[in-house]
């Protein structure tokens, strides 16, 4: 929904932020028979004759656009079914290869795009150009309905939106119905989502502007929205610049199923794949060290040929550097499913794992042959002090630790498997209620009541 109207009302330059396709007129006609198959099926519900709205203002209809928004506007329920995708394709994963992590479960609700905010906020501006040309000719009801309608929108949005996403979206919404009332120019939502200075005065104008025409239970109830909006902003930490999804954190985020709880999880799987790793690798070396053990010269102490000597430290340099490519390769994929995984939901690599357990992560991620490492270290020093050929000290033993050491490791394993099991059920649950309700779930966490009326 690209319009030089609404380039107009925002101050951008015509077409600055086209990057997507003109739609077809069969693109707009498919468009328009699913979102009224889905009002005709969801009859109270907001979302569908709003997003029809967006099809018609995108094929220049506009009194049809108008027409749905208006229809919008009286409607009691927003329900967008998104997460009904993520729980689709979680339940799928689960039926086709098992319970799976909440990590995994996490990257089915980051992964669910939320495109259409966009375009709602884009149709709630090419309303208000509507509305301020209707009362500039003077036609003050026809531009009221329409802001009223926009005004209830945002409400609906804030206090049903599923998705924090949505909650601003209709924080915005309701903004922009606020905008040049009466054609006058006015203050204009901040270009930033996360931060609206001119929130106040541009309320304020609104407000003495619906007085003046002689609407003040309009002016209550635009007062009343913009308390709301203003006393959700200030509960999910939204009234402060960078405090939302980036590189500064949110402190109500960083306690969610999406914060704090997440990167512990992760670091806690991190070591008992770590854990078991060693555990493979020094049953291993066990096993390689009791059938070397069995030689005749390595029995009696003698030390190997020079040859021999040779090619096992061949092997020891060609296995290192294998070690070495596989902890360079699967570091730099970590990093891949890392940037996919957060940065779809805001956050940046750098930002995400923070002070002790980005220590603990990058420990346990390298550390999955800590334990063999540290052991041949250990008998290769034992043998050089008891002055035993290097070869026999090893691999003797290599065969007489490597089954207590597992034992051990394996013991170490049991532990973390139950941490692991505490921590699934905290984020586990904490998407569950999300799912719910998203920005409800985070205000519960700051134990504040959640404003939920809509004027």
């Amino acid at each position: 929904l690209e319009r030089p109207e609404i380039d107009a009302l925002t101050g951008d330059r015509p077409g600055k932020s086209s990057y997507r396709p003109i739609p077809t007129p069969a693109d707009l006609t498919s468009y328009d028979q699913t979102a009224a198959t889905g009002e005709r099926l969801d009859p109270a519900n907001a979302y569908f004759p709003f997003m029809r709205s967006v099809g018609h203002f995108a094929a220049h209809h506009d009194p049809e656009g108008l027409a749905a928004l208006k229809r919008a506007g009286t409607k009691p329920i927003w329900n967008e079914y998104y997460w009904d995708e993520a729980a689709g394709k979680q339940h799928l994963s689960a039926e086709a290869f098992g319970s799976k992590s909440a990590v995994q479960q996490a990257a089915f609700f980051a992964m669910t795009l939320l495109p259409q905010y966009t375009d709602l906020r884009h149709a709630a501006y090419l309303a208000v150009s509507k509305a301020v040309t209707y009362e500039k000719n003077g036609d003050f009801n026809s531009g009221l309905t329409i802001r009223r309608s926009l005004t209830h929108l945002g409400g609906l949005m804030r206090v049903q939106s599923t998705a924090l996403a949505g909650t601003e979206t209709g924080i915005r919404i309701a903004a922009i119905a606020a905008i040049n009332p009466g054609g006058k120019s006015l203050t204009k939502p901040d270009k930033d989502p996360q931060i609206d200075t001119e929130a106040a005065t541009r309320n304020e104008a609104y407000c003495r502007y619906l007085i003046q025409s002689g609407q003040p239970v309009e002016a209550q109830k635009a007062q009343m929205e913009y308390a709301a909006e203003q006393a959700v902003r200030h509960m999910l930490s939204l009234d402060r610049k960078g405090s939302g999804f980036g590189p500064v954190p949110n402190p109500v985020i960083e306690r969610s199923a999406f914060g704090h709880p997440l990167r512990r999880l992760i670091v806690w799987w991190t070591a008992d794949l770590s854990v078991l790793s060693n555990i493979l690798w020094m049953l291993v070396l066990g096993l390689i060290a009791s059938r070397l053990a069995r030689s005749r010269r390595l029995g009696k102490a003698e030390p190997l040929p020079v040859r021999l000597q040779f090619g096992a430290f061949f092997l020891f340099c060609i296995g290192s550097a294998a070690i070495g490519f596989a902890a360079y390769w699967q570091s730099d994929t970590l990093e891949d499913v890392r940037e996919t995984l957060f940065a779809l939901n805001g956050y940046s690599s750098d930002s995400f794992f923070t002070g002790p357990e980005e220590i603990v992560a990058v420990l346990s991620l390298f550390g999955f042959l800590a334990v063999p490492i540290l052991t041949l270290l250990v008998f290769t020093i034992s043998a050089l002090v008891r002055r035993v050929p290097l070869a026999s000290g090893l691999m003797r033993g290599i065969r007489n630790a490597a089954v207590p050491v597992a034992c051990l490791l394996m013991l170490l394993y049991c532990g973390l498997v139950l941490g692991t099991s505490r921590q699934e059920r905290i984020v586990g649950q904490g998407l569950e209620q999300m799912q719910q309700n998203e920005s409800r779930y985070f205000a519960n966490s700051t134990g504040q009541a959640w404003p939920g009326a809509v004027p």
